[in-house]
């Protein structure tokens, strides 16, 4: 009976212990998650960003930012995000990716 008990104790202990570490990384969660959104507040101005700025942007690949600096250079600023849709690689993208994106983005 007493070896019943151990095992009982054992259990709840180990039982607590487990949610209190999921207790804690979910709050270690939320306030990276919280940091995260901070810094994702600036917007990145597509007319001035270098190539290796726009390729640092979530979502962005080497390509697209390559694609955005070549298009300032044949044929100016942009003059709206909607403008990216001209832009080698924005062309086909859906709806949904392209608002995410234009999120982080300004032209002015």
């Amino acid at each position: 009976m007493k070896n019943f008990f151990q095992r009982i104790l054992f259990v709840s202990v180990f039982v607590w212990s487990v949610f209190s570490v999921a207790q804690a990384a979910d709050k270690n969660n939320a306030s990276v998650a919280t940091q995260a959104s901070a810094v994702q507040t600036t917007r990145v101005n597509v007319n001035t960003a270098t190539q290796q700025e726009l390729a640092a942007i979530p979502g962005f690949s080497k390509n697209k930012a390559h694609a955005i600096v070549a298009y300032r250079k044949k044929n100016g600023a942009l003059t709206s995000l909607d403008t990216l849709r001209q832009v080698s690689g924005f062309k086909r993208m859906d709806e949904s990716t392209f608002k995410a994106l234009q999120e982080k983005l300004s032209v002015g």
